[in-house]
């Protein structure tokens, strides 16, 4: 089973082998190419954001992953810097890794404390839920991108 996840941040890397074995095993499990992340078409997520293997640096661009969030734990271990990330895909979660350590959020309770924003009845409006939905997201992202 699949889980789609929105995902972004930047995390330093003590030592360029860390950094490396990280983006080889990246690559080889389909998330990237040429050092840049890449979609579940193979296509490149963003052409200006590329990690930065001498600067012990990777950088991972917004944008929906396909199953790259079981991961991140591995990926963060003995970094520094963020990783926000999102989901809507059978839960309405989000969560920070600040150096390495996670901070989950119920997004349902962040939207009603943060935004004083109650959502839609997923099911009798579905449609409105879901753009209520991807608009708590991004704000999250906007919010935690910034936060310390």
């Amino acid at each position: 089973m699949s889980t789609y996840t929105t995902i972004q941040g930047e995390i330093t890397y003590p030592d360029k082998s860390h950094l490396r074995d990280i983006v080889a095993d990246l690559t080889a499990a389909g998330w990237m190419k040429d050092e840049k992340f890449i979609d579940e078409c193979d296509n490149i997520t963003d052409e200006t954001t590329k990690s930065d293997i001498n600067g012990l640096t990777l950088r991972i661009p917004y944008t929906l992953y396909r199953n790259l969030s079981y991961r991140l734990d591995e990926i963060v271990k003995g970094t520094t810097g963020k990783i926000v990330w999102t989901c809507s895909d059978g839960c309405f979660e989000g969560g920070v890794y600040t150096d390495g350590v996670e901070k989950h959020f119920d997004l349902e309770e962040w939207a009603k404390e943060k935004e004083d924003s109650i959502a839609p009845d997923i099911n009798e409006d579905f449609e409105n839920w879901s753009i209520w939905a991807q608009d708590v997201e991004q704000s999250f992202h906007e919010e935690m991108m910034e936060w310390q």
